[in-house]
């Protein structure tokens, strides 16, 4: 099957230069494509094709990845760069911060006193560099209002299919935690959230001219899949982010409406699913815990010994003295960056994600609200919710939340623009 993914990819590469100058200029073209993105995001895991890869070595990266998704990029990338209709800039919002992130991230290899074999974290620089290439295209090519739009319909196909497909692995092939199309239950739970936190802080918003019944079954089937990954963290990360929809929607009948509705739909697919779910909460993985509480431990130890840590996408390899056998990751993305990139890496993290986050929360002030600002909003809590979700997983650097966090951004920093409010 493997060789399959080669031809197709290579067909696929040898195209993407004429596809892109065919569809320059072409916006139902460019709609199409950039809608296929958000949805094939979910198949990453099953075309994904790793160059060099090093399946053995517990890494986020494991190999110079490449999918589906990044030849669609690259079909948009060169078409934009072909259009001389689109104001281009190199430099777009959070250019420099990812720029000292990507440095810190290079310095962590370079100066790392654990020997970091650097192959590893040059893998998660590749990934890095094309979740950036989507954000600069998907920034130049969102224009209007339409955009907007386009974005929430293609949202809630991918969670229509991705609750489609968790309740056919838990009613008909019976698995205990699914994994949908992601190939884990953490992930596919996060996946899920970033998802559905949009199209539900819509429905309560209820911007002019989005279809409550296309939000409120994609709110619903977000609530359903998170449910059915039996994932804890999801769950209380999807907790979280109904608290902030509910305390930032500021309508208090349309919440005890909407939440009484939920509430009663919501419950039959628990109910269903208490058994797993319970499971999960009486018998805990004592083990697993242990092991989380060593990492975090080993990446404080990593972190002391050298300012840049143990080296990029290394900490398999650069903590196997500390461990009796070559080990996953840390769990948490902020105890992984330290450990990895050391406290400056972790500063330069957090000012990524700020730089982002504050672009978002500044929407909240817009005075007069339009599908733009409101998408942006529901955007920006989906965002808040994956970090606070990455205190116990490395979700920001899988590859399928990377894509849609690019995408998140491209539509936070260019409705900013949109909106007049990209002052700060």
């Amino acid at each position: 099957m493997e060789q399959y993914k080669y031809i197709v990819f290579f067909a696929g590469l040898l195209l993407t230069v004429p596809i892109a100058a065919m569809i320059r200029g072409n916006s139902a073209a460019r709609k199409f494509l950039m809608g296929s993105i958000v949805v094939l995001s979910s198949f990453i895991y099953f075309l994904d094709i790793n160059f060099l890869s090093m399946e053995t070595y517990h890494g986020t990266v494991r190999g110079f990845e490449v999918t589906i998704v990044d030849l669609v990029v690259l079909i948009l990338f060169l078409a934009t760069c072909l259009d001389a209709n689109i104001k281009k800039r190199v430099v777009v919002p959070g250019f420099w911060v990812n720029i000292i992130y990507i440095i810190c991230a290079l310095f962590s290899l370079w100066f790392s006193n654990r020997g970091a074999y650097s192959i590893y974290g040059y893998f998660a620089i590749f990934q890095y560099v094309r979740a950036l290439m989507l954000y600069w295209t998907f920034y130049h090519l969102i224009r209007d209002e339409s955009d907007y739009r386009l974005l929430i319909q293609a949202l809630c196909a991918v969670i229509l299919l991705n609750a489609g497909v968790a309740l056919y692995d838990r009613y008909i092939l019976n698995y205990h935690r699914i994994r949908g199309l992601t190939g884990h239950p953490n992930l596919l739970g996060a996946y899920s959230n970033m998802l559905g936190i949009v199209p539900l802080y819509l429905l309560l918003k209820k911007p002019s001219g989005q279809k409550p019944v296309m939000l409120l079954v994609g709110a619903l089937s977000m609530m359903v899949t998170t449910a059915l990954s039996i994932s804890k963290g999801a769950i209380a990360a999807l907790a979280a982010g109904l608290a902030l929809v509910l305390g930032s929607t500021f309508s208090l009948r349309r919440n005890v409406v909407f939440s009484a509705i939920m509430i009663i739909m919501i419950s039959v697919v628990w109910f269903k699913a208490s058994d797993s779910i319970m499971d999960r909460v009486d018998n805990p993985n004592l083990n697993g815990e242990e092991l989380r509480r060593e990492m975090n431990e080993a990446a404080m130890i990593l972190a002391d010994e050298n300012v840049f840590g143990g080296g990029y996408n290394n900490f398999s390899h650069s903590t196997q003295d500390l461990f009796a056998a070559d080990v996953a990751p840390a769990h948490s993305v902020y105890y992984l960056t330290l450990a990895e990139m050391g406290y400056i890496g972790l500063f330069a993290f957090g000012l990524v994600w700020a730089r982002f986050l504050s672009i978002g929360l500044m929407q909240f002030f817009v005075k007069r609200e339009s599908v733009i600002t409101v998408v942006a909003q529901g955007i920006t809590i989906a965002l808040v919710v994956l970090m606070i979700h990455s205190t116990l997983e490395d979700l920001p650097r899988r590859t399928m939340v990377m894509y849609l966090y690019a995408i998140y951004w491209a539509y936070l920093t260019k409705g900013a623009s949109l909106s007049g409010n990209d002052k700060k």
